[in-house]
């Protein structure tokens, strides 16, 4: 008989997921047409204030980690709305000062693109508050919502900017980007006033600030760390290569984000399980359910070959460039879904921390020597891959009784060597027929159970929501 809880986890994961494929369809459009009719510098501009926003989390201090960790596996009805207004209302005070302050800073550098950051800060941290309170509390449909009404608003404007008013400058879709911010945190603060989360907007408590803080701090700063690991490569092109090297590199970082779309669902659902639920979870199956998925979802990589090969030609030699970041992804998409969540829920956020500042400080090493040996970009995907190993590593010495099995770390090697192989070598149609071929022969072999049980786990989801 199915747990309550892996009904609400399978559930969880259709909703997220249903909502995730909106934002990929809405996201890859804007992302192939931005590079395709816009100049190279602009593209660029746009991607460094998107690097930028990247890590406006930071500002938080750890304050939505804290809340995160405080009110995980509960009910949103079960929480105490006193408690919560309180919490609200001192994080968005404490929010508004820090955006304030960073707009001075990019004041004085006169560097537009950094005002535009500090801008966004407040309401793309409150934002990101209430999905963490959604994801938190098991409430999918409402996070969803929420990804949907952003990733289509930021859409629309980038269509009425490029075919309607054929703008070319970088300043307009910019400035376009942080007005939609705020307008989506606008209708998140009047949904949640109605559903009796009001908050009072002067209400400011140091106490509370203090204590969400140190509650999220280790936990913050290996959310930050790993932010730094998802954008060091695109840095180090930045910083030693010229426009157009930066502009390819973030085009292959962008694509390489969509498999961000597909995964959250998984990992987004399964800390609420591992909460709730944590004494009857079949790891192992979970973990293989994951590797199959993951490297599945990378074979996306050969679409974006046949767009790179007949659609945007200018970009194509950042083509092996996507195909090393795509198959790191078999590692951090792991990590991310599994271990990740496995950290949070058994409270060992300091490990979590020290574990990724180890794998920053590989990242960086990786990405110097390789670029000093070879002196190209695909030099910095390359680190990045063996900085996901070297955090693989980490994450199974602290979890020794959950890590991979040797089928399991065979599976992996197998399909992500054929990935890069059929991806350097053969056209994309060709390389994508070959891939899905090894996949198919690979799981059969070392993972059939598996992959009955996640076949079976999709033909029930369908079912489900063709029924309703």
């Amino acid at each position: 008989m199915e747990s309550k809880t892996a009904k609400s986890l399978k559930k969880g994961i259709v909703v997220v997921l249903i909502a995730n494929i909106v934002n990929l369809v809405v996201s890859l459009l804007r992302s192939f047409l931005l590079p395709k009719y816009l100049s190279v510098e602009t593209y660029a501009d746009i991607k460094l204030y998107q690097l930028y926003i990247s890590y406006a989390g930071f500002a938080a201090l750890g304050y939505i980690d804290g809340m995160y960790l405080k009110y995980g596996g509960k009910s949103l009805l079960d929480i105490d709305r006193k408690e919560l207004n309180r919490n609200v209302s001192t994080f968005r005070i404490f929010q508004l000062l820090i955006s304030f302050v960073l707009f001075l800073v990019g004041v004085i550098k006169k560097d537009y693109i950094f005002c535009a950051m500090s801008l966004s800060i407040v309401a793309l941290n409150m934002a990101d508050y209430y999905k963490c309170l959604f994801q938190a509390t098991g409430e999918f449909s409402l996070y969803s919502r929420i990804m949907n009404i952003s990733s289509v608003s930021l859409f629309v404007v980038s269509l009425v900017l490029l075919f309607i008013l054929k703008i070319e400058k970088s300043v307009p879709y910019i400035v376009s980007y942080v007005f939609i911010y705020y307008i989506v945190w606008l209708f998140l603060e009047i949904r949640l006033n109605r559903g009796g989360v009001k908050g009072n907007p002067t209400y400011f408590s140091i106490i509370e600030c203090k204590t969400s803080i140190n509650s999220g701090w280790s936990l913050m700063i290996g959310t930050f760390v790993s932010t730094f690991m998802t954008g060091l490569d695109r840095w180090c092109v930045k910083l030693t290569m010229d426009t157009y090297a930066f502009a390819l590199y973030s085009f292959a970082a962008s694509v390489v984000g969509f498999l961000a779309y597909a995964i959250s669902p998984i990992a987004i659902t399964l800390y609420n399980y591992f909460c709730k639920d944590h004494e009857n979870i079949n790891y192992k199956k979970i973990r293989q359910m994951i590797l199959l998925f993951v490297t599945i979802i990378i074979a996306g990589a050969f679409p974006v070959k046949f767009i790179l090969e007949h659609y945007l030609e200018k970009y194509y030699f950042a083509q092996k460039v996507i195909f090393i970041l795509f198959s790191g992804q078999v590692l951090y998409g792991f990590i991310k879904c599994y271990y990740v969540n496995l950290y949070k829920a058994s409270k060992q956020q300091n490990k979590y921390m020290r574990g990724i500042i180890i794998v920053a400080i590989s990242g960086v090493a990786f990405n110097i020597l390789l670029y000093l040996l070879y002196n190209d970009m695909i030099s910095f995907s390359i680190g990045t891959m063996l900085a996901g190993v070297v955090w693989l590593f980490l994450c199974a010495k602290d979890f020794p009784e959950n890590k991979n099995s040797l089928i399991e770390l065979l599976y992996s090697i197998i399909l992500i060597v054929s990935f890069i192989v059929c991806g350097f070598i053969f056209k994309s149609y060709i390389g994508f027929s070959l891939y899905i071929l090894t996949w198919i022969g690979a799981s059969v072999l070392l993972m059939r159970e598996s992959l009955c049980g996640m076949i079976d786990i999709l033909i029930k989801g369908l079912k489900r929501r063709i029924s309703h």
